[in-house]
């Protein structure tokens, strides 16, 4: 499906994570897919020293917005995208490998 790929062609997507028990977002960061972002937030969710590991039901992977590295701008979605739970990415990454 286009819009879990790469959405805009001169963009490249922004992602953050929310802490629902903090009522915090994390610094944003770049990832080429959603996908490439999901694996990446799997790696924290499977690793037993990571805080997204220890309590994965209070964290969430959202695609905010994207960067348009032609002009230097942030465009951020109106509605963020959520991709999924630390704990339902983790599973589908426990599954897989």
């Amino acid at each position: 499906m286009q819009d879990e790929k790469r959405v805009r062609a001169d963009s490249i997507p922004v992602y953050s994570v929310f802490d629902s028990k903090a009522d915090a977002w994390s610094f944003p960061w770049l990832a080429r897919t959603d996908e490439t972002a999901q694996r990446m937030f799997a790696a924290s969710a499977l690793d037993p020293a990571n805080d997204i590991c220890k309590f994965a039901g209070d964290f969430t992977l959202f695609r905010i917005g994207f960067w348009d590295d032609n002009n230097g701008k942030f465009d951020m979605e109106e509605t963020k995208k959520d991709l999924g739970t630390a704990l339902q990415i983790r599973s589908r990454y426990e599954v897989n490998n």
